[in-house]
């Protein structure tokens, strides 16, 4: 059931995107070698000057390797340049290159002139094409799907896919794409060598095996964790144990991942508080989100409808998480002959259901619902636990959960309505068994809820320059970065967000003031994102150009707030001068990032402590 609803259960993000990102821990500063001592200046050497908070070491180190090797792209983005075709452009001076200057005021005249509505959105993308306007494009084109989630040619034009009869934007895709390459990797090049560790450990004492954590630091990096974890599975013996442990000392995100998969998923229910009781010390913004998503709230004992005359029967029932509330009505036609549902069946707690039909098919659906909604519940309770134990609060329902996360978060606004209605006629494929479907979605209804915002007037760095967050519209494109590899270029804005009566902080550097919601994210060198209500005075700020440091962080009462949604990298830059990185309304993708562009460096055991880079971990 959970698959005809496009994977709305749990752990999405977590057990398959790592979604909401992670902080990096913070990262001391050091007495690195200037730029002029160090025998090699190169892109990373730049940022790594720049986490050291040595910021004039930084600009010498950018004039040294742009002047050596002017096509290093590290090094023209920490100029703060962008690449327009094959040339560096200053970021401020991209809408002066070339015609682009032309191309934006006939593009806007002929926005400023259409409405929010499918047919102009579509007029709109379809003259940015005919223009070679493919950013312009996207953002009209992801206006349509947001006015009309099912249009076919706007999803087709934009890559999206039908999966089980449900649009599934092609970023969600290429994050799944992605995490199962990452698994499958793991699990081929180190999964004999896990196999043979976790044969040899459980040869030796129960104590020998507790006491000696290090066994696995040469496991540390986290693209070797999936083949440690799969070795290990579940037994719940010492070296379990022993594992969940060490996990608890690993820094990067995927090991809160895998802390959540253990206090979720083990059968074993010491393995499972254990597991809860590390994820106690670890940052949330790794994955909190995420669990809190995967808690659902689904109506019990559905009741199959006969429609007289036609043959078929209905099934209706509502799913509620923390974004979205379903209403599902399926129509059933008979006759069915057998029906087997394999409910996640790798995942322990799930159960699988195989039944050989000699009753209506609405009747195997009221049975898969039942059995889904059981299953749902153990692993409601269990994502109830964890967050109620991790937050230090009396959360019991669904709905306690969501309600604390409101607040936590800064994620207040309504839920994403979706109303669905399928016609499914199911039968067998007697070459394969397999069952075959085809559901046909009729409504779907979208909202996009408002978060964590800045207040009208925060100037936000778009390619015409400095301009209030409120003025922004779909289709203008703001600077954003990438904070995997530190790309710096220019992003279309595929919408606006506004809330009311949000709880305000006022944030000061040297250049600027900004004025948003508690809970609004900036990047902090060493640490990664982190809510405004949590920034402290000196913390570095990253910027265009290096890092700023935070002056004064207070409390401002209360307000109405906007924010955007960006395409790709989901950033832009706030403030005048010495613009800072924020992320848009969007949830954050986890990352072990230190700074954008700058991945800590794993499994150095072996290394002197001294002789260590900053990067180490």
């Amino acid at each position: 059931m959970l698959r005809i609803l496009g994977n709305l259960s749990l752990v999405c993000g977590v057990l398959a995107t790592g979604a909401a990102v992670l902080a990096a821990p913070p990262t001391p500063k050091s007495s690195a070698p200037s730029a002029e001592e160090s025998p090699v200046v190169d892109g990373k050497r730049i940022l790594e000057l720049e986490l050291s908070g040595d910021q004039a070491a930084r600009a010498s180190a950018v004039t040294r390797r742009l002047a050596e090797n002017p096509n290093d792209p590290l090094a023209q983005w920490a100029a703060g340049n962008v690449k327009v075709g094959d040339t560096w452009v200053p970021f401020a001076e991209v809408a002066d290159h070339g015609d682009r200057w032309k191309e934006l005021y006939d593009y806007r005249k002929a926005r400023d002139s259409r409405q929010m509505t499918v047919e102009d959105q579509l007029f709109l993308a379809d003259g940015s094409r005919a223009h070679r306007l493919k950013d312009e494009e996207r953002a009209h084109l992801t206006a349509v799907t947001l006015l009309d989630p099912t249009h076919t040619e706007a999803r087709q034009r934009l890559g999206d896919m039908q999966v089980q009869g449900r649009w599934v934007a092609r970023e969600a895709i290429g994050r799944a794409i992605h995490h199962q390459e990452r698994w499958s990797t793991s699990l081929n090049r180190y999964g004999k060598q896990a196999t043979a560790l976790v044969r040899r450990l459980r040869n030796k004492s129960s104590e020998v095996v507790a006491r000696n954590l290090q066994q696995f630091d040469e496991w540390t990096a986290p693209e070797k964790l999936p083949a440690l974890e799969s070795a290990i599975g579940d037994a719940g013996d010492p070296l379990h144990t022993a594992y969940v442990e060490w996990l608890g000392t690993v820094s990067h995100f995927q090991a809160s991942h895998a802390l959540v998969r253990q206090a979720l998923f083990s059968e074993n229910a010491n393995i499972r508080l254990q597991a809860t009781e590390e994820l106690k010390d670890r940052p949330t913004e790794g994955y909190l989100r995420e669990l809190i998503s995967s808690v659902t709230l689904m109506s019990e004992n559905p009741t199959p409808e006969v429609l007289a005359g036609r043959g078929a029967q209905t099934v209706r029932f509502t799913m509620e998480t923390l974004d979205q509330k379903i209403d599902l009505q399926l129509l059933l036609k008979n006759p069915i002959e057998r029906l087997t549902v394999l409910m996640a069946p790798d995942v322990p707690g799930f159960l699988d259901f195989n039944e050989t039909v000699g009753k209506a098919g609405a009747q195997i659906w009221a049975s898969i619902l039942v059995n889904q909604t059981a299953g749902d519940g153990v692993r409601n309770r269990r994502a109830i636990q964890t967050v109620a134990a991790v937050a230090g609060q009396k959360l019991q329902q669904p709905a306690d959960v969501w309600k604390w996360w409101e607040t936590e978060g800064d994620a207040v606004g309504g839920k994403q309505l979706v109303s669905m209605n399928y016609e499914q006629t199911w039968y067998i494929d007697p070459r394969t068994r397999r069952i075959e479907h085809a559901p046909r979605q009729i409504v779907r209804q979208k909202t996009c809820p408002p978060g964590s915002c800045l207040a009208a007037g925060t100037m936000i760095v778009t390619e015409l320059g400095a301009r209030p967050v409120e003025s922004i519209q779909p289709g203008d494109r703001v600077l954003s970065q990438n904070v995997e590899t530190g790309e710096l270029t220019f992003k279309p804005v595929f919408a606006q967000t506004v809330r009311e009566k949000a709880k305000l902080y006022r944030v000061k550097t040297g250049d600027n003031e900004i004025l948003c919601s508690h809970g609004h994210p900036f990047w902090i060198n060493g640490e990664g994102w982190v809510q405004a209500r949590s920034l402290q005075p000196k913390m570095p700020l990253h910027t265009v150009r290096g890092a700023v440091e935070v002056t004064s962080v207070e409390p401002a009462g209360e307000g109405t707030v906007h924010n955007l949604v960006v395409a790709d990298s989901h950033t832009y830059f706030v403030g005048k001068e010495g613009s800072f990185l924020s992320h848009d309304v969007t949830p954050r993708q986890a990352t072990n990032a230190l700074i954008p562009g700058l991945q800590p460096v794993w499994d150095l055991g072996a290394e002197k402590d001294a002789e260590k880079p900053l990067t180490a971990r």
